[in-house]
């Protein structure tokens, strides 16, 4: 990819070109878009009330349905899907949940917001975790829902993850929480799942973070991995940087120093720096690479986190 820069790659080589403006725009700097979030003042309680107002609902039913039981993925865990009624419009709310085989329920339960790939991929059926597989091999169960804007439940106005100023980005972020606060609402009413509630998101689901940890009391823990604030502009109540002043929970960042879409000095140290905790409640690791820190140490540090 062109803009991968793994110590492991050798050099890029190209074809030049005899067009004289072709040339001329290749040897042109490139401007990256930045912000000064330090600049940026913290939301008054009123403003925050009237912001965490647009994330709630109404009690209802869930109404559980399963679709699919006991999908054997390996011998350490199975998946179970099933579909409740999310908490806006008539729609249904599918929930993947990954179960451990050999443990003993309640599991605690780890409720995962991936990354931007989920959007244009319009398929969530061959999901199979094993990337968080060290999670049920540690006795958690994870549960992916299918939230508003990915996989099948994918729609036009809403095509990627980039920010922007329109009603209808900052209503899609609104709805994927209130998609994360149903399937805690599902979580409570399975006598196999413990109430604890881990909240883990990557890339993407790790930028969104502030806005499910400030308007949903009922996380335990988190975990941000490669996470960043983004430099371009949104209305308020979407934008994770209204709310990083409004965090009471414990969070982790995991993060890339040579991360490409989160810059570390522009973006990462920005969104550690205004989180609204103070060590240890909140704590950063920094590894020597870019959007993808080591797995096998990544790992130990989630469940070392998750388990304070």
């Amino acid at each position: 990819h062109p803009i991968n820069r793994y110590k492991t790659n050798g050099f890029r080589c190209v074809i030049t070109s005899e067009d004289t403006k072709v040339m001329a725009s290749a040897d042109t700097l490139i401007q990256t878009l930045q912000r000064d979030f330090y600049s940026y003042k913290p939301i008054s309680d009123e403003v925050f009330k009237i912001y965490n107002g647009m994330f709630k609902y109404d009690t209802s039913p869930i109404n559980t349905k399963i679709i699919k039981d006991n999908i054997s993925i390996n011998e350490a865990w199975y998946k179970k899907v099933v579909e409740i009624d999310a908490a806006y419009g008539q729609e249904r709310l599918p929930l993947n949940i990954f179960i451990p085989k050999n443990e003993s329920p309640p599991f605690k339960t780890v409720i995962f917001v991936p990354g931007s790939g989920s959007i244009t991929n319009r398929n969530s059926q061959d999901l199979t975790a094993n990337g968080l597989g060290f999670l049920m091999r540690s006795g958690y169960a994870l549960i992916w829902p299918v939230y508003k804007g990915t996989y099948e439940r994918g729609y036009p106005e809403f095509p990627n993850y980039v920010e922007n100023n329109s009603k209808v980005y900052s209503d899609q972020m609104i709805m994927m929480v209130k998609d994360y606060s149903r399937t805690i609402d599902f979580v409570f009413q399975d006598d196999n799942l413990d109430n604890d509630i881990f909240y883990y998101g990557i890339s993407w689901g790790g930028m969104l973070g502030p806005l499910f940890l400030a308007n949903e009391p009922r996380i335990k823990i988190a975990v941000w991995q490669v996470a960043g604030l983004g430099a371009r502009e949104t209305r308020p109540e979407g934008s994770p940087l209204t709310f990083l002043s409004r965090i009471n929970k414990p969070v982790l960042m995991l993060n890339g120093r040579y991360d490409q879409y989160f810059p570390y000095e522009t973006s990462q140290k920005p969104m550690y720096e205004l989180l609204s905790l103070s060590e240890p409640r909140k704590k950063m690791i920094t590894y020597e690479s870019a959007h993808s820190p080591p797995a096998n140490q990544t790992s130990k540090e989630i469940l070392k986190w998750f388990s304070q």
